[in-house]
């Protein structure tokens, strides 16, 4: 223990040390706090879009939801507006009067398909203002396949790249965020 005092007590009466100590130890705890700031900042960013992706996904299966829902009622119409309606009839869900592969038909189709999209990415630019969505961030799977005939999902995949304070010294693929969400809307009732 005396020798590590006196080695180090050697070392500080020595001219220069002091200098030549601050200029290597400085930046290196510079640099693990800027490290230790970005991490966290990314975590911090990479909740919100997660959050953001989450409420994008459930809000655009609402367009689905509004046609389905229209297609039932004009199902309903077609059969229990007779004189001596089935027995169905006295149901009030919507999923009752609409068949799975009709719901499905009507999923797949283009109009559907761009309301879907439309919906997300108008849901997205208007609760994140930060996020800049161009083609290549935002990824939209609708329906998505093999999930079954009772329900209709949306895929939203988002990839966001972060601007580094050390850019220069680490790769930009570590600072790039990808957030997926993955809503369904059931069609039993």
């Amino acid at each position: 223990m005396r020798l590590k005092l006196f080695f180090w007590y050697w070392l500080s009466d020595q001219q220069g040390f002091v200098v030549a100590f601050t200029a290597l130890v400085l930046p290196v705890i510079l640099m693990l706090g800027v490290l230790v700031l970005q991490s966290g900042q990314l975590y911090i960013r990479q909740a919100q879009l997660q959050f953001s992706v989450r409420q994008a996904a459930n809000s655009g299966l609402i367009p689905l939801a509004q046609a389905l829902k229209a297609q039932a009622e004009a199902n309903y119409q077609n059969s229990c507006e007779v004189e001596f309606p089935p027995d169905e009839c006295d149901s009030s869900s919507w999923q009752d009067f609409l068949s799975s592969t009709e719901a499905h038909a009507m999923a797949a189709q283009a109009n559907i398909y761009e309301a879907v999209e439309s919906e997300v990415t108008q849901f997205l630019e208007t609760t994140d203002p930060k996020l800049f969505l161009a083609a290549e961030n935002l990824t939209l799977v609708f329906p998505v396949p093999n999930q079954g005939d009772h329900r209709i999902s949306a895929r939203v995949l988002l990839k966001e790249r972060q601007i580094s304070w050390l850019g220069n010294i680490l790769r930009p693929e570590d600072y790039s965020i990808e957030v997926e969400a993955l809503s369904y809307l059931n069609l039993e009732s």
